[in-house]
């Protein structure tokens, strides 16, 4: 005997009761709005119920209405490439085989490029001392002093003035030459009175500390 048909028509009471005591087997399926419920009986017992999920919902009434159709398996292709393949899915391996139509593929040609070469260091140059030029010495005031009085350079420096010449009358402390150290000029006067025999250096000469400048005679 089937049972067919809706809540509101029978009633739960009555359908769980006529289940009970013609001791069915079977399904129930009580629907709602928004939810249907699966009932299963055996011999008239309720062994599990749950609730039916939209696409269960739908292979059940496609069931009923016999569109369900059996699966046709298709045939395996013959394949003579395989390949297997480890694969991993969401931390499960699989085993995949791969079949590759027209066979396996073939390497043509390999072209081997050398490796680039070492770069070679470059030898660190060797710094090259620039010779200084030697610095000017001041002129060397040596003169014959015989028969007269030196004047002496008090001081290192540079002849910047030449007041007398040779052959010149002077009296003591007149100005002979002008001598410039630590940006002064200093002028350098007679040791006596006499005449200017010998004069040693001229303007731009460099004259070191008690270097003879001139000679003056009585």
């Amino acid at each position: 005997m089937a049972l067919e048909g809706k809540i509101v028509d029978f009633g739960v009471a009555d359908i769980l009761q006529l289940i009970s005591q013609q001791q069915k087997t079977g399904v129930l399926i009580v629907e709602r709005s928004d939810q249907s419920i699966e009932v299963l009986f055996w011999n008239g017992m309720i062994i599990s119920a749950h609730p039916i999920a939209k696409a269960e919902k739908e292979l059940i009434e496609k069931a009923k209405a016999g569109k369900l159709v059996e699966k046709k398996e298709k045939a395996i292709p013959a394949m003579e490439n395989l390949r297997k393949f480890n694969v991993l899915v969401d931390g499960e391996y699989f085993a995949v085989e791969v079949d590759a139509p027209g066979g396996s593929p073939r390497i043509s040609s390999v072209t081997q490029y050398a490796p680039a070469p070492a770069p070679v260091p470059q030898p660190t140059p060797t710094p090259v001392e620039v010779a200084k030029p030697a610095a000017s010495k001041p002129a060397a005031a040596t003169v014959d002093d015989k028969g007269g009085t030196p004047l002496v350079a008090p001081m290192p420096g540079m002849i910047v003035g030449v007041e007398k010449k040779e052959g010149d009358t002077v009296n003591e402390g007149e100005a002979v030459l002008i001598l410039e150290a630590m940006k002064m000029e200093n002028a350098l006067g007679a040791p006596i009175s006499g005449t200017i025999t010998k004069i040693n250096l001229g303007v731009g000469d460099h004259v070191a500390k008690n270097d003879i400048l001139c000679v003056i005679a009585p």
